[in-house]
């Protein structure tokens, strides 16, 4: 259903040039690991249990459903 057709040509990088799959892949990686920044956790703040006074009972979904939503999600909202 989500195949992509296209790939992703050279990068550059430090090192030279990633021209196969996996050096690729090692590129892309060491990328967002300098991009993204690891969240402390050691200073979460607390939260007290939470009770419901209506617990859902009966969940029911369908493979349709979700499949539509999927769809509704990924494609419908890209487009605005």
């Amino acid at each position: 259903m989500f195949k992509n057709k296209e790939n992703v040509g050279d990068l550059q990088t430090q090192d030279g040039t990633a021209s196969t799959d996996q050096e690729k892949a090692n590129a892309l990686s060491s990328f967002f690991k300098q991009v993204f920044t690891q969240e402390d956790t050691s200073a979460m703040p607390f939260f007290e249990p939470r009770t419901t006074r209506d617990p859902l009972e009966d969940v029911s979904f369908s493979q349709e459903n979700v499949k539509k939503l999927l769809y509704h999600t990924f494609y419908v909202y890209r487009l605005t």
